[in-house]
């Protein structure tokens, strides 16, 4: 009798742990897509680098509009926009989709001449697409001009 009272109570144990860590398995983390920016001055140009990283402990899937990732603009002391990356580019009209695998980092890297800065003081990055289930529609991230 206590064999089986043994048996019955591992069993149990077992199976309240699994349960456990079953339920801990399902909270899957729906972070958005983070958005950061450094820029560096090289000559005659403005280099701004531009990372997207899944934070999320799984893969997730983005399916954008069109061939651009990201949104990147150049802000004046009085708030105007001096560069705009959307304007100055073109970008394919298809939709296109984009696999971030667990904890991914992708990079591009954005040349703008000096010459096209104007008196810019920021510049600000944001998310253009997020996956179907994220917590935020978009992400953002700024820099000081004059910061390193």
């Amino acid at each position: 009798m206590k064999r089986l009272f043994f048996v019955l109570l591992s069993l149990t144990i077992c199976l309240a742990g699994c349960q456990e860590k079953k339920q801990q398995a399902t909270k899957t983390m729906n972070e958005p897509i983070q958005i950061a920016v450094k820029m560096t001055e090289q000559d005659d140009m403005i280099q701004l680098n531009i990372l997207l990283t899944n934070p999320n402990d799984h893969s997730v899937n983005v399916t954008y509009p069109s061939s651009q990732r990201f949104q990147a603009q150049l802000i004046d002391a009085n708030q105007h926009v001096t560069y705009d990356f959307e304007k100055e580019q073109v970008f394919t009209q298809a939709i296109e989709k984009d696999t971030f695998t667990k904890g991914e980092i992708k990079r591009y890297t954005v040349e703008v001449p000096i010459r096209d800065s104007g008196d810019s003081t920021e510049v600000r990055v944001a998310t253009i697409r997020q996956f179907k289930g994220a917590n935020e529609k978009q992400t953002t991230d700024r820099q000081k001009l004059n910061s390193n």
